[in-house]
């Protein structure tokens, strides 16, 4: 048996696609089945089943009139393009709330026309701007204008990136994860968290840094198992953790989250999991992605021929019914799994 086999055929046997889909979740898999979440990924972190906090980032001395429902024309940073917390989070609850305004019915577009500038790395590439009509203000303040490429030869590509756009000063907010500002600042600088930055909260309001819980634009849940609902949905949660427990013994036979032994990297889970953990209560599509995120989603499915791309995939959308609204859901559930950059 191989590895990738070990739990597809608890779930259920099928060929897995060649595309950033994981063993666990496809689109079409997800609605003709009707998947719901059965176990997490956790990461260690204080809360389980947490991928991030996504947040808005500024420096003090920021103008105390900006706040986050006015940040139409100033500057922001971003990791990349179709980033589930420095993309999809922000421009959703902007359009959200009324700040910003569809344009062409493409987020990237409403974006260039609401920011003066950006820099959104692969905002111009050809996977999210394959009608070359992405305005070239996404890539503005990038260290490289032309292509701000979506990948580490971009200086201001990624968390760090962002928080780098931020703190050279080419932008005025940086749209990131609420640890990006404890990981980088003191080892790219000399400034201080608590003294020095802010974050912007969704009702106009400033706080400190550490008040990320408070103070976000959505909570990004960890990757997620999904399955079918049913009588045999308690046995497949207790397998799958059963088989965890095992897997994390002393003398493994079986190595769950070190990919490397493989000769690849999140094979079947992602390599910085510590552990699967029921998701209890949170056993639906929305409950699991929680209000802000779901109605972030929600926001960026209702314009006709919305080009929505979270994470790893571009696809257009119509004015949606409820079926319809829930494929896009289970899709950003599916690439949840696949928290990292292409």
């Amino acid at each position: 048996m191989k590895e990738t086999e070990l739990v597809l055929l608890i779930v259920k046997p099928y060929k897995r696609p060649n595309s950033t889909f994981t063993p666990f979740c496809s689109i079409r898999t997800g609605v003709q089945h009707g998947l719901v979440p059965v176990v997490s990924e956790d990461y260690g972190k204080h809360e389980q089943g947490l991928s991030s906090y996504a947040v808005a980032l500024i420096k003090t001395n920021l103008s105390k009139e900006i706040s986050l429902k006015s940040l139409k024309g100033r500057k922001s940073c971003h990791p990349a393009a179709g980033d589930s917390v420095g993309w999809t989070a922000p421009v959703g609850l902007l359009i959200e709330n009324g700040a910003m305004q569809w344009e062409e019915c493409n987020p990237y577009q409403s974006a260039g026309e609401y920011f003066q500038q950006s820099c959104v790395p692969g905002a111009l590439s050809k996977k999210y701007n394959p009608d070359d009509t992405n305005p070239i203000s996404l890539c503005a303040i990038c260290f490289n204008q032309k292509t701000c490429p979506s990948s580490v030869s971009e200086k201001y590509f990624g968390y760090q990136g962002a928080y780098r756009c931020l703190t050279e000063g080419a932008g005025d907010v940086a749209f990131v994860s609420h640890l990006t500002v404890f990981d980088f600042t003191g080892r790219d600088n000399d400034l201080n968290p608590g003294k020095d930055f802010n974050l912007l909260c969704p009702d106009g309001t400033r706080a400190d840094v550490g008040d990320f819980e408070k103070c976000n634009l959505a909570r990004i849940p960890s990757r997620v198992v999904m399955s079918r609902p049913g009588n045999k949905l308690e046995g497949l949660r207790q397998s799958l953790l059963r088989l965890d427990e095992l897997f994390r013994s002393k003398t493994p036979s079986f190595q769950m989250f070190n990919s490397s032994a493989y000769g690849g990297k999140d094979l079947l889970f992602k390599d910085s999991s510590v552990k699967l953990v029921d998701v209890k209560q949170k056993n639906s599509t929305e409950a699991w992605l929680g209000q802000k995120y779901f109605t972030a989603l929600r926001t960026l499915s209702h314009c006709q021929e919305v080009v929505a791309a979270p994470r790893s995939l571009t696809i257009k959308l119509k004015s949606m019914n409820t079926g319809q609204l829930l494929l896009l859901v289970i899709t950003v559930v599916c690439f949840l799994f696949r928290i990292q950059y292409d």
